[in-house]
């Protein structure tokens, strides 16, 4: 596994980001699928790992531990799964993963306060269908090592303080369909 100065050196920063989320059938493969084409078209490789319930958390953590993603995004679309999906970013955390973990949707979006309050192994939370501000994350991660405050981005800043960039207007025409 890969030590904190490697993610921190932008000379071999890895390509490669992973997104995770809840079963398709219940409707989040889409989103999934949406971040996967916004982070591939800023040429990064993209995992896509379903978490369907929680017996699945180690194989999950395990699969991302291997890959060493410079990136984490997990999909929290609604409350149903909420408890489980952060529970595996502090999991995936104790183990020892070293990268960014930021959490995305809906629930993400509208419980941001709390979330980065109580759960230190969470670095950002992108709000809303947020495909294009995931991407630029991932590029400043990669070329800055620093996740710096962009419009649907919200991060820590001093501590106890949050950082809410600005509301990002989706242009229709600008989504990259998924794949």
């Amino acid at each position: 596994m890969p030590t904190l100065g490697h993610f921190l050196s932008r000379s071999e920063a890895p390509q490669r980001v992973a997104v995770v989320g809840a079963d398709a059938k219940l409707g989040y493969d889409l989103s999934l699928r949406s971040l996967a084409a916004a982070v591939e078209s800023g040429g990064f490789d993209c995992d896509v790992l379903t978490f369907r319930k929680p017996s699945e958390a180690e194989r999950v953590i395990d699969e991302l531990l291997e890959s060493s993603p410079l990136v984490v995004g997990i999909s929290i679309p609604f409350r149903a799964r909420a408890t489980e999906l952060v529970a595996l970013a502090m999991r995936l955390r104790d183990r020892g993963y070293l990268g960014h973990i930021c959490l995305t949707g809906e629930f993400a979006s509208a419980q941001y306060q709390s979330v980065l309050r109580d759960y230190l192994a969470v670095d950002s939370i992108v709000r809303d269908d947020g495909g294009d501000t995931f991407r630029e994350l991932c590029k400043n991660l990669r070329d800055c090592g620093t996740a710096r405050l962009l419009p649907g981005l919200i991060i820590r800043g001093a501590p106890g303080e949050i950082r809410v960039g600005s509301q990002r207007l989706l242009r229709l025409n600008d989504i990259v369909p998924p794949a």
